[in-house]
């Protein structure tokens, strides 16, 4: 059974959505430094090599043209490992062991927060941890970490007009290529909540391809601005990973259909949010 809503496209790579590593909170979206490493020994274990966000975007343009994505014969599986916020736990405990391991990730900022604590985030212990600072950041891009926009304020994207979303949009993606010297082609929505409303503005904000959380559709129904990822929880192990990636795993209907009742879940939070 390949999930309640199909299977993705093969060929494509998989992406998954961590938060933070090693710092506890109530709540879903961290995991444990021994968890973490666990999840990327078996997913090297089981083939999958990371790519950065240039490979998702050749692939997925082959996918739009009807071409193969990928050679069927390959044992190589690809993969885009992307983080969420940008906390200080990603420098401390995530990119010493995906470097050890000759891994790689996209580092989603939300720049309006840079060196700061989350007081866009809900006032539950744990939750309300400190973003790195822009030394840090410059750090981690000379060491090799892709950048992505994470907007400006982290406030659901939706809910604002379409003239403050469009100028969110355009300041998050100026202010991390004049500060951090790189380009900043791709971003990740708020809480993983995008509409094509949005998915326009992003497009008009010169951005190349977007991600969001688990897909609201089937997931063959792809949008270049809206790529689902699958997200990564405290309750996750390392076969649950695998599970959430490979649609010919028995495991896949029940990641996908629980990845999709999170998502939800973290769009309904939304209208309880604040902005910081």
């Amino acid at each position: 059974m390949q999930g309640l809503w199909g299977a993705p496209p093969a060929g494509l790579p998989g992406v998954l959505a961590y938060h933070k590593v090693g710092t506890a909170e109530l709540g879903g979206t961290w995991c444990t430094s021994s968890q973490f490493k666990a999840h990327l020994d078996a997913l090297l274990d089981a083939g999958y090599q990371t790519v950065d966000t240039s490979i998702v975007q050749r692939a997925l343009a082959l996918y739009a043209s009807g071409a193969a994505a990928e050679n069927p014969g390959s044992s190589t599986r690809r993969l885009l490992i992307t983080f969420d916020d940008a906390f200080e736990s990603f420098a401390d405990s995530a990119w010493p062991a995906l470097k050890q391991r000759g891994m790689q990730a996209l580092l989603c900022v939300v720049t309006g927060f840079v060196g700061r604590t989350a007081s866009w985030d809900l006032p539950l212990p744990g939750r309300r941890v400190r973003h790195l600072s822009w030394s840090a950041l410059r750090d981690l891009v000379d060491d090799g970490v892709e950048i992505a926009s994470h907007t400006v304020s982290h406030v659901d994207m939706r809910q604002l007009p379409a003239s403050r979303c469009l100028q969110e949009l355009q300041e998050s993606r100026a202010v991390l290529e004049d500060r951090l010297g790189v380009e900043v082609r791709s971003l990740s929505w708020p809480f993983g909540c995008c509409n094509l409303e949005v998915c326009q503005l992003a497009r008009q904000a010169g951005y190349r391809i977007g991600f969001a959380m688990s897909p609201h559709g089937r997931n063959d129904q792809l949008n270049d601005m809206g790529m689902p990822r699958r997200g990564v929880y405290v309750t996750d192990s390392a076969t649950a990973v695998l599970d959430k990636l490979d649609a010919a795993r028995t495991g896949f209907w029940f990641q996908d259909l629980f990845t999709r009742g999170v998502s939800a879940v973290a769009a309904l939070s939304t209208r309880f949010q604040k902005e910081g």
